[in-house]
């Protein structure tokens, strides 16, 4: 598992160790809840704001509780505020208010019933670390503002009807760890996003197009890379063999075409352990058991030719291994390296047959209602 300390920020206080703080200032602090009563379906919503006495009583809280159907633009006019929450049945759209929070940290919306855009003045919140957007009926494309969110390090937007491309401003967040975009997402990968030096998980879905970036083999810190379920064409990057660090990768239901890189045989024998800001994300694939766990799964795609035989070097060492390969176009024999190592969930050519001999067109779930 990865060690959650930030090295860049070691002597800051963390959210995490400010909320800790802020429930032991209860009993000192004042309480400040909104006269009106919460309603009885849930929706209410918890602001912590924190502001500093002195040097020597650095944290006082008071929680503002507003009882509300939408989010109130009001919520804005708290400057000092560092975290804000908000998961339940709210509707409507995210307020461009939402800017003007100066010292947020951490901004997390959860409900199914937002609808609109995205406010690009989410990009003024130059202190924020986690941005999460969880909205089924969100519309409109993602800012491109928030590449310019320098000290952010988790990123997680996810709507079923948001459209658009992914900014190449978001190969500007030098300091995010976790990147994972879902939606009816529409264009290329953009290579930018190479230049993300502590990236460790990305997660990519929607209908993206054109080929996979080589670039994205420059991620040193990359430990799960997610594509699956889009419509990526071209070959596999033989690069992405050369991530140090890489335990889980699925690029299956695309429409990727050529051979298997025998590089990505040189997955890694020992993973070290590597930093990941607060607060904690288990590493991808993280298991309990002996070893680790390595997960390569490129069913479903157009692949063809022969297994190559260096994915054997996989199952060698001291790893746990799932390789899924079926729903392709692979022709001759399972490897002997492979059939003898100690993988688990291993499948490659189609479902029941010992090989990877046939020719089979790849089942793909978008296109079973046509």
């Amino acid at each position: 598992m990865f060690d959650v300390t930030d090295d860049k920020e070691e002597n800051k206080m963390t959210i995490n160790s400010r909320r800790l703080l802020a429930a032991l200032a209860i009993f000192t602090a004042s309480i400040v809840v909104s006269p009106v009563s919460a309603p009885a379906n849930g929706d209410f919503l918890e602001g912590l704001s924190c502001t500093s006495a002195g040097p020597d009583d650095p944290i006082h809280a008071s929680f503002c509780g507003v009882a509300a159907s939408s989010i109130p633009p009001g919520i804005g006019n708290h400057p000092s505020m560092v975290s804000l929450v908000i998961r339940s049945h709210v509707s409507g759209s995210i307020p461009p208010e939402l800017g003007n929070l100066s010292t947020l940290e951490e901004l997390i919306i959860t409900s199914d019933n937002l609808t609109g855009s995205i406010p690009p003045e989410l990009g003024n919140l130059s202190n924020l670390e986690v941005l999460q957007i969880n909205g089924g009926s969100l519309t409109g494309s993602i800012p491109r503002e928030l590449g310019n969110l320098p000290n952010l390090y988790d990123l997680v937007i996810r709507g079923d009807n948001l459209s658009g491309s992914i900014p190449r401003e978001l190969g500007n967040l030098l300091n995010l760890q976790r990147l994972y975009l879902a939606g009816n997402l529409s264009g290329s990968i953009p290579r930018e996003l190479g230049n993300l030096p502590r990236l460790i998980w990305l997660n990519l879905a929607g209908n993206l197009s054109g080929s996979i970036p080589r670039e994205l083999g420059n991620l040193p810190s990359l430990g799960l890379l997610d594509l699956s379920g889009n419509d990526l064409s071209g070959s596999i990057p033989r690069e992405l063999g050369n991530l140090p660090r890489l335990t889980g990768l699925n690029l299956s239901q695309n429409l990727l075409s050529g051979s298997i890189p025998p590089e990505l045989g040189n997955l890694p024998d020992r993973v070290p352990s590597i930093t990941f800001g607060p607060p904690m994300i288990s590493r991808p694939g993280d298991r309990d058991m002996d070893g680790y766990f390595i997960s390569l799964d490129l069913s479903e795609n157009l692949l063809s030719g022969s297994i190559p035989p260096e994915l054997g070097n996989l199952g060698n060492l001291d790893k746990r291994v799932s390789l899924t390969l079926v729903c392709n176009f692979l022709t001759g024999t399972i490897p002997p390296g492979i059939g003898t190592s100690p993988m688990s969930g291993y499948t490659s050519g189609g479902a029941g047959t010992e090989s990877a001999i046939g020719s089979r067109v790849p089942y793909r779930r978008r296109w079973a209602s046509l």
